[in-house]
Order: C-alpha cells, then structure tokens, then sequence
C-alpha cells in the first residue's frame, strides 16, 4: 500500500536568511503558528506534498546541508 503524501517541507526566510526549516500537514496553519513568537518576512514551501517519512529525511538532510555551510550551526529557530 502507497504511503499517504500529506507533508510539506517549508522554510521560514527573514529576507535573504534562512531562519527555520521544518515540516507539515498543513503549511497555512503553520504558517499562523509561526508568527505568534519567530520574525519571518516570507513561507517557502517545497511541493508536491509526499510522505512524512521522506519529509522528515529531507528536513535532515538540508539540515545538514545548512550546518555545513553556517560553521555548524542551525538556522536561527532551528535550535
């Protein structure tokens, strides 16, 4: 059986910096979330949806990608 394709990698940009990277069913209600307590000037989400598996294997492979390139650290939310 085909796994559900209902998740979304997103990201949180505050201008040209990245400043979250996470995932979700539902990238409008998180999007609200967000923006009680984190300073985000734009939402990318990466579409199509896919399984929430591959979902969260992306999300710790651009992580990753991300720490490499900022000295080891995660995106400023990301902690």
């Amino acid at each position: 059986m085909a796994k559900k394709r209902d998740t979304y990698n997103y990201n949180l940009w505050d201008g040209s910096r990245k400043v979250y990277a996470g995932v979700t069913n539902d990238p409008e209600v998180r999007e609200l979330q967000h923006r009680r307590d984190k300073k985000f000037t734009r939402v990318e989400v990466r579409k199509p949806a896919v399984s929430r598996e591959t979902a969260l294997e992306r999300e710790q492979e651009a992580m990753e990608r991300y720490r490499q390139s900022h000295g080891g650290r995660p995106p400023k939310y990301n902690n």
